[in-house]
């Protein structure tokens, strides 16, 4: 009797809830069919929801740069260039998004880049100019061109990694500690949805924040070093940012006329990316061919770890073809002066490699037949991943003997 006692008490209380639920929901469309219900709320969409994380992102990045006009800093955007991709499920590759940030750097007032990858045969730098195109800019400065640094991290480093230390090394090099440079003071934004990378940007720059006013306090006041550093940096979450690539970018591969923008923004390209693009787009179907051959299926949208890692040399490589309008440029501007400098200290105390040096150390058959020259993996690549990419290797070699036969 207890059990069919509790049975139908737990039947009543359902059947009254299901009863509440329907009148309730008769009298909602009752009241809108009356026009009572004409101011009522409306949960927002995720269209709407995406439309205000980029408003938000938007005015984050407007702000950062205002404040660094206010203090007379240098802007500078360093990208996680993987991390990116990898959001965007590898709608662009290296040549399209570099020229997408170009854009964005472009129309908002931004005079230099850094976007670092992952992978490469070793660490390696190359600095491209770009004229500023005639898009409009929202920025009230006249920007004149744009600088992009390309950094591979090599073999044994992350880009996270990179980044951290290169921040460590630009505040260090630029941040007053050297009188030299103690007349230009960075602001830095990143763009990242790494958590832990942004924990990582906010402790290297309130450490040395810190570092700066200890030396203050040592020093003499007339000598002391400025410490106008941001304890806590701008980071633009990815996802937002490639939203505002997409809203700055001069041509947009996801509408109607995808074919057609395809081919004005390949016509727009100078040597050296078109160069890139081809070597890329010939990478993709050299591995689209090959995962024919392994009978497996093969997804541009979804790269591997090995994939992206062969995507990186072939980018490195095809700008170490490319290395003679990579070594010039001796103009005057603020842009130009920061970019030769960062560049020298890269070379000289950071031990980068750049394409000119690379170029002329590296044999003639590699460059005359670069697929000869096997793709290499970071150590942290899986067992099953560095076995697919030491197949695609001989694949590329039983390729090149069948050419030079025939």
């Amino acid at each position: 009797r207890g059990s069919l006692y509790y049975l139908d008490r737990r039947l009543r209380i359902v059947v009254s809830r299901i009863v509440l639920v329907f009148s309730a929901f008769w009298l909602e469309v009752s009241l809108f069919q009356h026009g009572c219900m004409v101011g009522a709320y409306t949960p927002p969409t995720s269209a709407t929801r995406l439309e205000r994380k980029v408003k938000k992102a938007r005015d984050k990045i407007l702000n950062w740069i205002s404040d660094g006009k206010e203090r007379g800093s240098y802007p500078l955007l360093m990208v996680d260039g993987n991390n990116l991709r990898g959001i965007g499920r590898f709608e662009w590759d290296a040549v399209e998004l570099q020229h997408r940030v170009v854009d964005f750097c472009q129309h908002y007032g931004i005079p230099t880049a850094i976007i670092v990858w992952d992978h490469g045969d070793c660490p390696f730098v190359s600095c491209q100019r770009y004229k500023s195109s005639s898009a409009s800019s929202i920025s009230s400065s006249s920007l004149s061109e744009c600088s992009v640094l390309t950094i591979f991290s090599g073999l044994s480093r992350r880009a996270d990694d990179v980044l951290v230390s290169e921040l460590e090394h630009l505040i260090s090099l630029f941040g007053g500690h050297d009188q030299e440079h103690e007349h230009l003071q960075l602001n830095v934004g990143f763009v990242t949805s790494d958590r832990e990378l942004d924990h990582k940007f906010r402790r290297v720059v309130a450490s040395e924040s810190l570092r700066i006013a200890l030396q203050n306090d040592r020093t003499d006041r007339s000598r002391s070093v400025p410490t106008n550093l941001n304890a806590k940096p701008m980071v633009c979450d990815s996802q937002r940012f490639l939203e505002l690539l997409r809203e700055s970018g001069r041509f947009d591969s996801s509408s109607s006329s995808s074919n057609s923008n395809n081919n004005k923004f390949k016509n727009s390209l100078n040597i050296i990316d078109r160069e890139a693009k081809r070597a890329l787009e010939a990478s993709k179907e050299s591995l689209q061919r090959f995962t024919k051959s392994q009978r497996r299926g093969y997804n541009p949208r979804r790269e591997k770890t090995w994939e992206r890692c062969v995507q990186a040399e072939v980018f490195r490589r095809s700008l170490c073809r490319s290395f003679s309008a990579a070594c010039n440029g001796d103009e005057e501007s603020s842009s130009v002066d920061f970019v030769t400098r960062y560049l020298v200290a890269l070379k000289e105390i950071r031990s980068y490699s750049d394409p000119c040096s690379d170029y002329a150390e590296e044999p003639v058959d590699h460059v005359l037949h670069p697929t000869l020259v096997p793709f290499r993996g970071p150590t942290r690549l899986d067992r099953q991943q560095r076995r697919l990419l030491e197949r695609y290797n001989r694949f590329l070699k039983k390729q090149s003997e069948t050419k030079h036969v025939n």
